[in-house]
């Protein structure tokens, strides 16, 4: 009786576990699906050999060596599992990362992440002798569009501003949005001239559009 109720009592758990397995599934877990096709391939051939042995059943030739291919099946569906977890938390640090480095608004690099950036063109330097250039630009009377037009309307002069910025520099450089209507560029490799011809295609961009 007391085998009886051993066996009953790990089926029971068993079940309880593919349940809870099936739950976190359904909500978007892929890591849990990798677990239930390992458990269940697991825990088949561990109820087909616990049943046969309850029953008085001598298991079959499927059941005797099913049941520890099983368990290295369940293995590598396991290993799975955590490497698709790994990758998945990965991916959500990677985009945390950007979202704390970047201005929700504009898209462009925000004030935290400038400073990292001119590091690394300082090392850059150092190393290369290449030349960096740095422009500051702000939007005049910026407050007055907020005052007569509203926030919502603001926050779009923002953002086309900064797709001119965008559009006016090259991959090499970068744009960043500090705060309310400032922003800077860095602009690398690039010297006092390089930097006054970006300035020049900007004025432009805005004189015509």
């Amino acid at each position: 009786a007391l085998v009886v109720f051993g066996n009953f009592t790990i089926m029971l758990g068993s079940l309880l576990i593919i349940i809870a397995g099936a739950i976190a599934w359904l909500r978007g877990s892929r890591a849990a699906a990798f677990f239930m096709l390992a458990w269940l391939t697991m825990q088949g051939f561990t109820f087909a050999r616990t049943s046969s042995y309850v029953m008085g059943i001598e298991p079959g030739l499927l059941v005797y060596y099913g049941f520890p291919l099983s368990m290295v099946g369940a293995g590598i569906m396991l290993a799975l599992g955590l490497a698709d977890r790994v990758r998945e938390m990965r991916c959500a640090l990677y985009s945390a990362q950007q979202r704390a480095q970047t201005d929700v608004l504009t898209g462009l690099l925000n004030r935290r992440s400038i400073m990292e950036r001119l590091d690394e063109a300082r090392i850059a330097f150092r190393e290369k002798r290449e030349a960096v250039s740095v422009l500051f630009v702000d939007l005049d009377h910026f407050k007055q569009i907020n005052d007569t037009y509203g926030h919502p309307v603001g926050d779009q002069v923002l953002a086309n501003f900064a797709e001119v910025l965008t559009r006016c520099i090259r991959r090499t450089d970068m744009a960043f949005r500090l705060g309310g209507d400032e922003f800077a560029l860095l602009l690398q490799p690039a010297d006092a001239q390089a930097a006054q011809r970006v300035k020049s295609r900007i004025a432009f961009h805005l004189h015509t559009h």
